[in-house]
């Protein structure tokens, strides 16, 4: 068996910066966002299925999803290949059911993104009951669309071992292990926050985890935990999360307290096809971590004699522990013309960046048409 899907956006955004040199407006032209081919079924077996999804958008053509899952019994099946980690509800789900233009600045802070590896788990997509995920996992990120603020704080970007046209090698194996427990209550739909089915109270919370046994120093998190609720009744969803993270210092044995971060986000369907929504999320970074990734950064410039590789040190590491927090407080507004399958969304935010000279203040607006199949 074998089923094509497509999910093709297209964007344009307008962000107003506060610390944006000569040009504080940024205004991007209609760009296609994201353009995803898609092939799944079954193979040999209907308990053997498999699922492809590539990335052919400018500038990211990309393997995105590749993986096979064979269903071993009615509550156990195995999984194996690159995709998703199960780590959080929130990330979880597809792009093409968020109810904001894109995903909150939990996603690059905490993940979870793509990686290779192998887990077990008794299917998310049932009405109500016990849950579960585990697996092992190769530790490195798939692709580096996510996850990469960590990095960034120490002025290091990461590798993209999906891209097609100029591949990264991929890391030693430093095993990751990943683990979600998730209770649903009331014939809940856990893989989207908007509540298109109504009708009463329904309720679920989920718990992830996950650890790195040897993470690469200033790129991964060791220990990343997340707590999420979700609660829906009569077209109304609410959705509260709290993330935390520990990191490896120089020394292998040792751990440090990094990041923490929260969302808060609701959402109203008015009528299965107008919907307002809110969110708020937070990032916070430890003070030590940032005193350690300036201080990294200046013995890198200040050891190296050859100007010219200054200069580019120089650029590199200008923003290593700068920022302290970061903050998001976005409204939107979507116009859903066939489900998720043709819709339109439109959101504004507010983007807080605390640093030691104080708080910069960037706006954003985003519109977004969506077909999906």
């Amino acid at each position: 068996m074998l089923a094509i899907g497509f999910a093709g956006q297209v964007q344009t955004e307008l962000l107003v910066k506060d610390a944006g040199g000569d040009d504080p407006v940024d205004s991007v032209i209609p760009l296609l966002r994201r353009i995803r081919l898609v092939l799944l079924g079954s193979f040999l077996t209907k308990r053997l299925k498999y699922y492809l999804q590539v990335s052919t958008a400018p500038k990211s053509l990309e393997i995105i999803d590749f993986f096979l899952e064979y269903r071993l019994h009615r509550h156990l099946r195995l999984r194996a290949g690159q995709y998703k980690i199960p780590f959080t509800r929130h990330r979880e789900g597809s792009f093409k059911s968020l109810t904001f233009v894109d995903w909150s600045i939990l996603v690059p802070a905490f993940g979870s993104e793509r990686q290779m590896g192998v887990h077990l788990h008794n299917d998310g997509a049932g009405p109500a009951g016990l849950f579960y995920a585990f697996g092992v996992f190769t530790g490195q990120n798939a692709r580096r669309a996510h996850a990469r603020l960590y990095a960034r704080t120490w002025g290091e970007s990461l590798p993209n071992p999906s891209d097609l046209t100029d591949p990264a090698p991929l890391e030693g194996f430093h095993p990751e292990v990943v683990a979600r427990l998730a209770y649903k209550l009331g014939d809940i739909d856990f893989r989207q926050d908007t509540d298109f089915k109504g009708g009463g109270l329904r309720l679920a919370v989920a718990l992830g985890l996950t650890w790195d046994l040897d993470p690469t120093l200033y790129l991964d998190q060791t220990l990343r935990g997340a707590a999420e609720v979700l609660v829906k009744a009569r077209s109304a969803s609410l959705h509260a999360a709290l993330y935390l993270a520990t990191a490896r210092e120089e020394d292998r044995f040792s751990q440090r307290f990094a990041m923490v971060g929260g969302l808060v986000q609701a959402s109203y369907l008015i009528r299965r096809r107008w919907e307002v929504a809110m969110r708020y999320a937070v990032v916070h970074f430890d003070q030590r971590l940032l005193d350690d990734a300036r201080r990294r950064a200046g013995d890198l410039i200040d050891a190296e004699t050859d100007p010219v590789a200054r200069a580019a040190l120089q650029s590199q590491y200008d923003q290593a522990g700068t920022i302290a927090r970061e903050h998001e407080v976005t409204v939107g507004l979507n116009l859903y013309l066939a489900h998720n399958d043709l819709k339109v969304q439109l959101d504004v935010s507010w983007l807080g960046h605390e640093r030691a000279a104080g708080l910069v203040h960037d706006v954003r607006s985003r519109l977004q048409i969506q077909l999906a199949f």
